[in-house]
């Protein structure tokens, strides 16, 4: 009688899952939007093997686009991408949808050389995200703050121009690299800007080696970061080389840290146009006013966000204005036929008279 009992019981149990997940299955569900799939993917990697090869990836996204639309997804490994061609839709990603489209995807890079997403720059979208990016534009790129540090700008461009003059005079017209002069040009701003000092009085070797690594690391794509499993091998060595990067810029990034808060217990507040954003984060975060961050602590905050504008500010300025050059030179219509030049290379004649180099 009794094991009739629990063989009843058993039924009735088995019963009610079966019950169960057959009103689950049955329920309608929303349908999700269709977004076309590019054909040639492959098992566990996806597209990876159409835009590793010798095609750049742009030219195989742009064929891609004509045979599936002007929106479609490819699989980069284990992660959806979605791909847009069209300025409409583009322009919906950026306006309409863009809180959606606001979270940035994980990487080894993103991960190792932001203090685990500390960088507002790569973080995802939320409340970190919401009150660094508050604090730059109201502290670094208002108005106010723009104008009140126009003399570094200034000073820059003209301390470059002496420079360009120089080489000129003692190399025999020698070809510049003008890439080089450009990105020497906005790393010494931001540097002024953000802690200071410029980044060419730094004789820190290992610390620039490292701020190299650093940029070139952010712009790679890993195995690893299309296939998480297999991380652990470490394939090729990238994630050490970032490690031993992330700790030597630490290392420069907090001297600077402790060199303002010593300075600020030696001198006091600097103000004015003698306050770099450093100063600001430290008065901001320290003396508890304004933005409050409760995600990571307070180092982290004032060194993750210094190094995030330093990134932001540097190789996108740089490429733009050597890319402008390039295309402004190689222009036939222009009429610039007394220089000569390359994507990357420039022959500099002065035209000035010579008194207006001597800055």
């Amino acid at each position: 009688m009794e094991e009739l009992f629990f063989s009843n019981s058993a039924l009735l149990a088995a019963a009610a899952v079966l019950l169960s997940v057959f009103l689950l299955l049955s329920k309608p569900r929303r349908r999700e939007p269709y977004v076309p799939e590019a054909k040639g993917a492959w098992p566990f990697i996806g597209h990876l093997h159409l835009l590793a090869g010798p095609v750049p990836s742009h030219l195989v996204l742009g064929k891609m686009a004509d045979r599936h639309g002007a929106i479609f997804a490819i699989r980069m490994g284990v992660h959806k991408a979605l791909v847009v061609n069209s300025w409409e839709i583009a322009r919906e990603c950026l306006t309409t949808n863009d809180k959606v489209l606001a979270t940035r995807p994980r990487s080894v890079a993103s991960e190792v050389l932001s203090y685990d997403y500390a960088m507002f720059a790569l973080a995802s979208y939320g409340e970190h995200w919401r009150s660094v990016r508050r604090m730059v534009m109201t502290e670094v790129l208002s108005n106010r703050r723009l104008a009140l540090l126009q003399h570094v700008r200034e000073s820059e461009v003209q301390a470059s121009i002496k420079g360009l003059y120089d080489h000129w005079k003692e190399n025999n017209g020698q070809p510049v690299e003008m890439k080089k002069v450009f990105g020497d040009i906005v790393l010494n701003i931001i540097f002024r800007m953000i802690v200071g000092k410029r980044y060419e009085d730094e004789k820190d070797e290992q610390a620039r080696k490292a701020l190299r690594v650093f940029f070139e690391s952010l712009g790679k794509f890993l195995l690893s970061d299309a296939l998480p499993y297999l991380r652990w091998l470490d394939i090729g060595g990238h994630e050490k080389e970032m490690r031993d990067a992330a700790r030597e810029l630490d290392r420069a990034v907090q001297g600077w840290l402790d060199e303002h808060r010593s300075r600020r217990k030696l001198e006091g507040k600097r103000k004015g146009e003698d306050e770099d954003f450093m100063d600001i984060m430290i008065s901001t975060i320290d003396e508890g006013r304004g933005e409050q961050f409760t995600d990571y602590d307070a180092d982290t905050v004032i060194k993750s966000t210094c190094m995030s504008l330093v990134l932001a500010a540097s190789d996108t300025s740089m490429v733009t204005m050597t890319w402008a050059l390039s295309l402004l030179l190689n222009n036939k219509a222009i009429g610039l036929t007394n220089l000569k030049a390359t994507p990357l290379w420039v022959l500099v004649k002065p035209r000035l008279p010579e008194h207006l180099y001597n800055v």
